[in-house]
């Protein structure tokens, strides 16, 4: 994996300047309401404050220090008709990758779809914490910054690789990038996704009735479609899903180039393989909606 290091870090920004604010709001969002609290408890034992405290280049805040951390989350509790998850925090850094490991009902897709305020389809909602962008408040511009990938591919099926890049890419450009630009950035995600062969390019993306790339290649082309959009953080509902282990490698490989270029990833896996596992720099383990871990992958066991 030393190549990762070289990974082309050529993609022009789309996304324009993000409002922050330092304030402590309540807001709903697609039905759910969002209490920010500004208490902060972690267990004991789960995060290596001195660790943290190196990998952040600030660290003015006592134990968990969030400043300047690019995305992060506290004390994170989801309740519906029972609890779903509780005090569950973390983070994801630039160039990182952030693996969210639980088996069935352990919360898993809850906090993924907590984490980018995607509608959670369950009677009264009540999301408490703080969920954090460089240490602030997100403002309105949140969905133009942390993308949702889910587990299902919604591509146009009669659009060929390049086209469905080249859609994304325009449809959420901002006004002043030229077309010139916009490819630059298109062959920039082809490279990321190993996908630069021009036949591959030149496929449709198929379906049932047409046929088209791969199950492993459309999983990548989901990740070409929201990196070339600008998002700086993205969320992937298990990207590896029903792949056998060589093609999820390269799912998770292709991933882990978008995060070398700059991007914080996060992505729920059941059972990785341990090359795969290797890839990822952090884990949050969740059982049964208790997070039972946080911290680099080398540590767990």
């Amino acid at each position: 994996m030393g190549d990762h290091d070289e990974v082309d870090e050529k993609m022009i920004n789309v996304v324009e300047d993000i409002e922050m604010s330092d304030k402590t709001p309540q807001a709903e969002k697609n039905g759910v309401t969002f209490e920010y609290t500004n208490s902060f408890s972690m267990p004991a034992g789960l995060i290596d404050h001195g660790t943290i405290h190196n990998r952040v280049r600030k660290n003015q805040l006592k134990g968990f220090s969030v400043s300047d951390v690019p995305f992060s989350w506290r004390n994170l509790s989801l309740v519906t008709d029972r609890i779903k998850f509780h005090n569950v925090s973390g983070y994801v850094l630039p160039k990182e990758m952030l693996c969210v490991l639980g088996g069935p009902g352990s919360g898993v897709l809850d906090l993924l779809q907590v984490l980018t305020r995607r509608q959670v389809h369950s009677g009264n909602i009540q999301v408490y914490g703080e969920i954090l962008v460089n240490g602030n408040f997100p403002g309105e511009k949140f969905k133009r910054v942390v993308s949702y990938i889910p587990k299902t591919e919604n591509h146009l099926a009669r659009l060929k690789v390049r086209e469905t890049l080249e859609f994304s890419a325009r449809i959420r450009a901002p006004a002043h990038m030229t077309e010139a630009q916009i490819q630059d950035n298109v062959d920039t995600a082809l490279k990321w996704m190993d996908m630069t062969d021009p036949k591959i390019q030149e496929t449709y993306v198929g379906d049932a009735t047409l046929k088209g790339i791969s199950g492993g290649q459309k999983r990548r082309l989901s990740f070409g479609v929201e990196a070339v959009s600008g998002y700086s953080v993205l969320v992937a509902d298990l990207p590896t899903n029903g792949l056998d282990a060589k093609t999820a490698y390269t799912v998770v490989e292709s991933a882990k180039r978008v995060a070398m270029a700059g991007k914080s990833m996060i992505m729920s896996v059941v059972q990785p393989s341990p090359e795969l596992f290797d890839l990822f720099d952090n884990v949050l383990v969740l059982s049964y909606g208790e997070m039972i871990y946080f911290g680099p992958q080398e540590h767990i066991e």
